[in-house]
């Protein structure tokens, strides 16, 4: 919070740099000014504050949870009876809003009462760019990273030229559009695409031209893409931009998405770091939790347009995946038995995560954004709903997680940040790389995508249970949608994107 207002430095400097033709120190102050908290938390380590809790602090914090969960079951209890009385509800929601705003006030002491936890700040140091050249797998790709300031935007593409004298290839392209305008119609496009709309090739070709042709020199047969959007390019689907009419972008790239190409390099660094501790290629998958009435009136009472409905189609998903993986290297929980406590408890466990349900967003309070999972029977601490801020505290081991459910690319847009929910707290918890969608999704079609990604992902190192790269395989999945009759369109095919080291 304290950073989003205070960019126009970074970003002067940016302009100031590369007016003088300093490309690559304008880079470096670009990527000084995105995912700084993310940053310092990979680069520094995440130590788990319960370790070093005093018997009286582990209390309070059990008696904080206690708080939360009875405000939410009155809440939900309310807000379920034929007329609910609109006075007590409006003092029990500014209760709970109070309950979350002290128990994160109690979290933020511990690190005061314990300085061995405070994370070091700012000691990572922006990416060079030949350090960024060596993300890219081979010659074939581009790093693209875009800076979106209040009167224009600017534009850097990295790529490994063999011809090259130089290694890396860095150019700047400058972008004639204000923030707001821009800001309009990424979110529009992204709208258009949600809802189904067939007239979207004008805005797709116009966006293409915008944002990507001024490169287009630079990016002719570049088939990798990692995009490290700014702001409000978070919104956009790159990969239904269209060089041309009816030629989409991911017909002639894989895209991959990061927060910052420095963030990346501590993803792919940490993934490295972490091989001998990592396990071999094995699926946990969840799917169609049985929900509760408890659960369904709380997210009800706070989301009254939520369709809970039953998810047969995610539970055909999982199962056919559990076979593809194989007996001995999955774990497939559906109905009552894909519960929260024990995603929690098994998660660490494996390699690849896939949970196929309902995502709920929470754009006021987006650590609040949630997966919808089964509630355990007289638990009072699980309510059965996976919170952002619990995905933060896992203890991750796995290389992807694929979060097969509505929306879960989404959450608040910060300034210098990204976008803070469900990817954010993933990559905290140790997963380099994540799958997320950007809208609503359909279910049926999900579930062919997700059938075909994975079956693209398996095609690794035989015996060894290697995996392809996410993006890649996320691309050739998507394409064979593209080309199905009933999926042509790209809300089918195109809602779900790498985030992360998609290419590693």
């Amino acid at each position: 919070g304290f950073f989003q207002d205070r960019l126009w430095p970074y970003h002067a400097m940016v302009d100031l740099l590369n007016s003088q033709n300093k490309i690559d120190e304008a880079l470096a102050y670009a990527e000084r000014s995105k995912a700084r908290v993310l940053l310092d938390v990979l680069s520094n380590g995440r130590v788990k504050v319960t370790k070093t809790m005093t018997t009286e602090e582990q209390q309070k914090d059990r008696d904080f949870d206690g708080t939360l969960f009875s405000l939410n079951s009155q809440i939900a209890r309310e807000s379920s009876r034929p007329n609910p009385d609109a006075a007590r509800l409006a003092a029990l929601k500014t209760n709970l809003q109070q309950a979350r705003l002290d128990r994160e006030a109690f979290q933020m002491s511990l690190y005061s009462a314990h300085p061995e936890l405070k994370v070091k700040r700012g000691n990572a140091d922006a990416i060079s760019v030949e350090d960024a050249s060596t993300l890219l797998p081979d010659d074939n790709g581009a790093l693209l990273e875009y800076v979106v300031k209040d009167d224009k935007t600017l534009l850097f593409v990295l790529t490994r030229e063999p011809t090259s004298d130089l290694h890396a290839n860095l150019h700047v392209y400058s972008i004639d559009i204000k923030r707001k305008d821009l800001a309009e119609r990424a979110e529009a496009f992204r709208k258009q695409i949600a809802r189904r709309d067939l007239r979207f090739g004008k805005a797709a070709r116009e966006l293409y031209d915008l944002l990507l042709r001024p490169a287009r020199a630079q990016l002719q047969k570049k088939n990798l893409l990692v995009i490290v959007p700014d702001g409000v390019l978070w919104q956009l689907p790159f990969q239904v931009l269209q060089p041309a009419e009816n030629r989409y972008l991911l017909e002639e790239s894989a895209i991959s998405y990061a927060p910052s190409l420095t963030v990346l390099r501590e993803m792919v660094r940490l993934k490295k770091n972490d091989t001998v501790s990592r396990p071999s290629s094995s699926l946990l998958a969840i799917g169609n939790p049985a929900l509760g009435k408890q659960t369904i009136e709380r997210i009800i009472a706070v989301h009254r347009n939520e369709s809970l409905l039953p998810l047969p189609e995610a539970e055909r998903e999982v199962r056919a995946l559990g076979l593809l993986y194989g007996n001995g290297h999955s774990q497939v929980f559906v109905g009552a038995e894909a519960r929260e406590d024990r995603v929690k408890a098994e998660a660490g466990k494996f390699s690849v995560l896939h949970l196929a349900t309902h995502g709920i967003i929470d754009d006021a309070s987006p650590m609040y954004s949630h997966l919808v999972l089964s509630q355990t029977e007289g638990n009072a601490k699980e309510d059965g709903l996976l919170e952002a801020w619990e995905m933060m505290d896992l203890d991750l081991n796995a290389d992807l997680v694929v979060l097969s459910a509505c929306e879960t690319a989404r959450g608040r847009l910060a300034e210098g940040e990204g976008v803070i929910g469900m990817s954010w707290a993933l990559f905290v918890a140790g997963c380099p790389t994540t799958v997320v969608s950007q809208w609503k999704v359909d279910s049926a079609s999900t579930t062919e995508l997700m059938l075909e990604f994975h079956k693209q992902l398996a095609r690794g190192t035989p015996g060894k249970h290697r995996l392809m790269n996410s993006a890649t395989s996320l691309r050739a999945a998507a394409l064979k949608l593209m080309h199905t009759p009933a999926y042509r369109h790209p809300f089918y095919w195109a809602g779900f994107v790498v985030v992360g080291a998609g290419f590693k």
